[in-house]
């Protein structure tokens, strides 16, 4: 991994800079811009914003296209409270128009440490619930959001499973929450139901696991 500390503009020389480095650098997987403000062409004042995010955009766009290596651009989210998740992004539709997949990371506490939210041209729609590992500093990825918007002991379940994709039988889930086995039998099947859950084996070496 290369990381560099300062970049120009890309109205000053940082576009020029960006093609000649993925010249000589043809094994890249992966651009990461941090912040996508600090190196956007600056703004025409007087102009209309629209034109200006989807042109912005579209210069990342066609370094991705040419070079055929994805480039992350990182960016702002408004504070202000939106229904939609992606109207949160700080600017006009431009920049969510032109970018081939758009995903907005929020704080969810009620749920789950965060949502991704995630959108575009050739990627299926989806939310997913994140949860943030202090150990390692990174975000794992726990699934479907909606399956994370449920009870305590429900996530509590879902949360174990994920440290254990192999499975879990009702008696091991029920000693590593300290909880009774009868009930957490009735809770494991109403999950099951309501396809939380799915079950490998049968009889007394049933397990349970997240689906997917």
């Amino acid at each position: 991994m290369r990381m560099f500390r300062e970049w120009k503009p890309f109205d000053q020389g940082g576009r020029e800079d960006l093609e000649n480095w993925l010249k000589k650098n043809s094994n890249v997987g992966l651009v990461i811009i941090d912040t996508f403000q600090k190196v956007r062409p600056a703004e025409q004042h007087g102009k209309s914003s629209y034109p200006q995010d989807y042109q912005a955009i579209t210069i990342f766009k066609d370094i991705a296209d040419e070079y055929r290596v994805p480039i992350l651009l990182i960016h702002h989210l408004r504070k202000m409270p939106a229904a939609d998740p992606f109207e949160k992004i700080s600017g006009s539709t431009g920049l969510t128009g032109a970018a081939d997949t758009n995903m907005v990371l929020t704080r969810d506490r009620a749920n789950a440490d965060a949502v991704l939210h995630v959108t575009g041209r050739d990627v299926e729609e989806m939310e997913l619930a994140l949860n943030f590992s202090k150990e390692t500093c990174r975000w794992r990825v726990l699934g479907d959001a909606a399956l994370y918007r449920t009870s305590d002991e429900r996530k509590e379940i879902m949360g174990l499973l994920v440290e254990h994709p192999k499975g879990l039988s009702p008696k091991e889930i029920a000693e590593m929450l300290g909880r009774s086995p009868d009930s957490t039998r009735h809770l494991l099947l109403n999950m099951k139901d309501a396809s939380q859950l799915i079950t490998m084996g049968g009889g007394p070496r049933t397990k349970y696991l997240l689906p997917g």
